[in-house]
Formats: C-alpha cells, structure tokens, sequence
C-alpha cells in the first residue's frame, strides 16, 4: 500500500512538471529587462555643481558612509593641480580619488558661462559654446582618466534648443534644475536626455539651529516620493556643504544655500530606509544614464535552447566602451530549474528561480555586448559538469565522509580571493551559506554542522575569484549526512 501511494505521487509530480515545462518550452530565454537596476521602484542621484571643496571634505565621507555614489560636475578651469589653489575649489588628485571610489566627475563648462548668451565659435575659441563644451570635458578625460566623463550640468541651468544640439555633439545626457523634467522611465526621446530635471533646496532664513531645517527636509522627502509614487527618476542639486555650525559664517561670504552635512545625513539616513525596501535605487546620474539607453536599445537573441542549457546573445549598438552597465533582467527557463549556472565573460553566478504566474524565472544581470549569457540547470547530481579549476585552486573531499553531525571542508588559495562557500540539498536547492569574505592566499579549514538537517546527500559549492576579476573557479563535491 506504501508503494502504491508513493508511485501514484510520483506519477502525479513528473505529469505536473513536464506539463508545466511544454507550457513555457516556447518562450526559454525570454527576457524581461527591469525598469530600474535591482527591481527597485525608482531612482535618485545626488548632484553637486562647481567642484567645490567642501564637497570632497564635508559631502563625501557622509555619502560614502551610506555606499552612495554621487555625480560632481567641475568648473574645469578652476580646479588645480595641488592646493593652495583658486579658494574653495578642489584639486585633480582629490577628483581622482573621488573617480576610483566609484563618483563621478562631470562637466559643468571650463569658466561657467551662461551659454545662451556666447557665440557659438568652434572647439579652439575660448569664450564660444563649442569651446566651453568640448575643451571641459576633453580636460576631464585626460585628468581623470579611470572614467569617460559623459555628462554636463548647464552652468546656472540655462539652456535652449541650440544649447541642447551643440551639447549632444559631445555628451551622452545632460542635467538642469528647477525640480521639472524628472526623466520618465520608458518614453524618453533622444532630447529629454539634454533636460533632466532635478531640485535645489532653498533654506529659509534665518537658519540658527537644526530644527531651522527641518521643513526643508520634509520637502524634499515629499518630492523624492512622488517620484517613487510615480516610478522616476529625481536628483538632488547641490553646491556647498559645511558642518551646520559653520553655516551662518559661510552665508556672510556669500555661499548661496549651502547644505548642512546635518541635513545631508538626515536625507541619506531616510533614503537608506526606501533603498533597504528596494523603492529607491541611488546611483550616479551617469549610470542612470547607461542604464535607460541599454534597456531601450536591449537586444537578444537566443542561440541554444535545451532543457538544461540555454545560451543568449546580447547587444544594444551602443558604444561598448560608454555603455557596459549591467541590467537587471528576469529570464524565462524551464519549470524542473530550481537553480542555475549563470556565466557572462569572467563572471559566473550560482542563482535560484522563482515563480510567477506558472511561469520559472531566474533573475541576473546582464551586460548588453558583454559575451555570450550561458545558464545551464544546477544539476546535483553530475557535479563534476559544473566544477572548473585555475592556477592551483584546490579543495579536498570533506572529512568524515559520511559525517553525523560535524565535518571538515579544507581548500587551498594560490591568492587572496573573494570567497562564497554554500551548502545544497540533493535537489540543488540552496540551504546554508558557510561563507561569504575575501580570504587571504593559503589553507583554509573550515567547519560544517549538520545538527538540524535531515539525513541524505547535501553537496557544498566553493566560489573563488581573483581581486581583479580575473581569474575565478568554482567547484561542488558531494557528502553525506547520516543519522
């Protein structure tokens, strides 16, 4: 009687998957492309206009503090190379510590003209708007040379229709102000990359304490709301930032609503709370840029569909050395796929599906142009298909084999590694992460126990990879847990 009713189940379960699996078999390798980077609602940049140095000593560590990344823009022809140098302005060595932590460096001109109102002139006439447009931004790539500097913010946010055709000669996208304009997520026309819009707080007077502040805030909070209410992108427009105690002497020399690194802190800790929740993602304005030309130019072709492997080309015919971010996407695969192989140029990744509507997704980035997509089914039982080894990576079979409760796992490092270590059932299904760290170069010991898991086969998956991204391997062995 036992045997029948296990033979019945299973009959009714290999029926369920494979008439689930002839449902999607059509559409493997679908690609949806999300609307923002990690499926998040909508999207924020933080801005600062000039290059002042207040901004790299107040604006920056509170910033970095979060993980967050900002987008500066530079009066070219006021930055320096060592300080002291023109009052307030920051030099090319801060700029270039600012670009290899991630910001980025914009132009906003080389003398912050209004350019509606110079000649138009070319590229090697000082004072005309080619001059103003093109030699800023040459400066910024030859001066900070980690980074393509791809946008502008116009000086006093005033531009026209031949600003904007001039300004898309040499730029990708292009900032204003005024709050208006904020970039929609799927309609955006060519031009509309030349008007994003963002928002400058102005502080009443007078600003004797913090609380003093505290309508500002809420305003801008409201702002950033209806944008995620609405699915945008919005940005903050910034100048100078001082410790609060220093702003009443700043606005006596002339400062023009400088932020308080107080105020600033307040913002950050509210928006950390909407990113933790995934209703905001905050990201450079130039990255936002990237990723709104790449999915609207996404492209995909499926060049291998089996039930276990599954190969995609992606392209977007955009400019590969500009446009490399990487987009969120969910990608159709069929219904038996509890995890897959993920492999992109030198990246691979270990991903779980998920369901939707009775249709199996897997969700990962993808980098348009970036190399063959593979996913291949994480099949556990043929483990030794899905393991690779480079340059004297080595792991060893745990120890006891079988183990009850407690075994050892040992692994040698030719080099310090970024190292993820984690536990699958015999489905493939992920239980446990033992693992996640950069590891120095050396032996390795490490410990599993099985107290609170059930008896039966578990395999153990260890994930390296060089700090350069160079070199990786990964490689799964097979124990077992009795009881």
């Amino acid at each position: 009687m036992t045997f029948g009713k296990s033979a019945i189940i299973l009959t009714i379960l290999f029926l369920h998957i494979s008439l689930s699996a002839s449902g999607q078999s059509n559409n493997y390798g679908q690609i949806a492309v999300k609307k923002w980077a990690g499926d998040r609602k909508s999207a924020f940049s933080f801005t600062f206009d000039d290059g002042a140095v207040s901004q790299y000593k107040n604006a920056l560590p509170i910033l970095d503090s979060f993980g967050f990344k900002g987008s500066f823009y530079v009066i070219t022809g006021f930055i320096t190379d060592t300080l002291p140098g023109l009052p307030h302005f920051l030099t090319w060595k801060e700029l270039n510590t600012m670009a290899l932590e991630g910001h980025e460096i914009g132009s906003h001109t080389v003398t912050h003209p209004y350019l509606t109102k110079i000649p138009q002139g070319d590229t090697a006439t000082p004072g005309t708007l080619l001059y103003e447009l093109y030699q800023s931004q040459k400066t910024i790539n030859q001066r900070v040379p980690v980074q393509n500097c791809i946008m502008l913010a116009y000086p006093f946010t005033n531009y026209d229709s031949n600003v904007v055709s001039k300004t898309t000669l040499f730029y990708e996208s292009a900032r204003g102000g005024n709050g208006n304009n904020i970039q929609s997520d799927f309609s955006v026309t060519p031009n509309a990359y030349f008007s994003i819009g963002s928002k400058e707080e102005f502080f009443n007077l007078p600003r004797d304490s913090t609380p003093d502040d505290l309508d500002e805030l809420q305003n801008f909070e409201t702002y950033i709301t209806n944008s995620i209410s609405s699915g945008k992108w919005s940005s903050l427009m910034g100048h100078e930032v001082f410790p609060f105690f220093q702003i009443a002497n700043m606005l006596k020399h002339g400062s023009e609503y400088p932020i308080s690194s107080e105020w600033l802190t307040s913002l950050c800790q509210w928006l950390k709370s909407k990113s933790d929740y995934k209703e905001v993602w905050i990201e450079t304005a130039g990255n936002i840029t990237r990723y709104i030309k790449e999915r609207q130019h996404f492209q995909y072709l499926v060049s291998v569909k089996t039930p276990v492997h599954l190969e995609i080309n992606t392209s977007d015919n955009l400019n590969d050395a500009i446009y490399n971010y990487p987009l969120t996407a969910d990608i159709i695969v069929p219904a038996d796929w509890i995890s897959a192989i993920v492999k992109q140029g030198s990246r691979t990744d270990t991903v779980n599906t998920f369901i939707t509507s009775g249709t199996t997704y897997l969700r990962t980035e993808v980098i348009p142009d970036g190399g063959t997509l593979s996913l291949s089914k994480f099949t556990a039982s043929l483990p030794g298909d899905l393991s690779s080894s480079i340059s004297g990576f080595s792991v060893s079979q745990n120890f006891p084999n079988p183990f009850n409760p407690v075994t050892k796992i040992n692994y040698y490092l030719p080099f310090d590694s970024n190292v993820r270590i984690a536990i699958y059932n015999s489905l493939g299904q992920y239980v446990k992460e033992l693992a996640n760290e950069n590891q120095n170069f050396g032996n390795h010991e490490l410990t599993f126990n099985g107290t609170g898991f059930s008896s039966g086969a578990y395999f153990y998956s260890i994930q390296a990879s060089s700090p350069d991204g160079n070199q990786n391997f990964k490689e799964y062995k097979k124990m077992t847990l009795i009881k």
